[in-house]
């Protein structure tokens, strides 16, 4: 991730407009069908990697319910935002492309998602690996980046941009 990158002001200017896409409620329905496969349920421990202002934090909660969920997420704005938005799920802030010092051993993810975040990052080897410190061996990892053409930034082309 560049230093220009500034979750802060993205989940800011953009969070609704991200949520409102069709494509989030598909990629949703997805995640959920695949956690439900791998065993996914009541007992579980689910990570989100990457929980941004917990759209998907929310909907663990509501398909999952009895489930442990904590989200950890670079930008303050975002984790006060999902905080507020899905009180049942807990929220860390954290620098997952450093090397922070990790979290308590209490929770150790039996599922972890990691949606629409690897693709802006440069080296994204180094935030699974510091993500896999919140989980428990064995821990199933959905990740979804999104498909066709995309911006220096990681941002998805429109294919039907003239400009292209």
């Amino acid at each position: 991730m560049s230093v220009a990158d500034d979750w802060d002001a993205h989940w800011s200017q953009f969070g609704a407009a991200a949520e409102s896409s069709p494509a989030a409620g598909y990629r949703m329905r997805l995640i959920l069908e695949a956690l439900r496969r791998s065993g996914c349920g009541p007992q579980s421990r689910i990570l989100d990697i990457g929980s941004g202002q917990g759209e998907i934090a929310g909907a663990l909660c509501q398909q999952f319910p009895g489930a442990q969920v904590m989200g950890v997420e670079l930008s303050a704005t975002g984790v006060k935002a999902a905080s507020e938005r899905v009180p049942s799920a807990r929220f860390h802030r954290r620098d997952l492309l450093s090397a922070e010092p990790g979290p308590s051993p209490e929770f150790r993810a039996t599922h972890a998602v990691c949606s629409e975040v690897i693709e802006h990052l440069d080296q994204p080897s180094t935030l699974l690996a510091n993500a896999s410190e919140y989980m428990a061996p064995g821990c199933c990892v959905v990740v979804t980046v999104p498909g066709g053409p995309m911006t220096a930034t990681g941002y998805p082309l429109d294919s039907a941009d003239p400009n292209l």
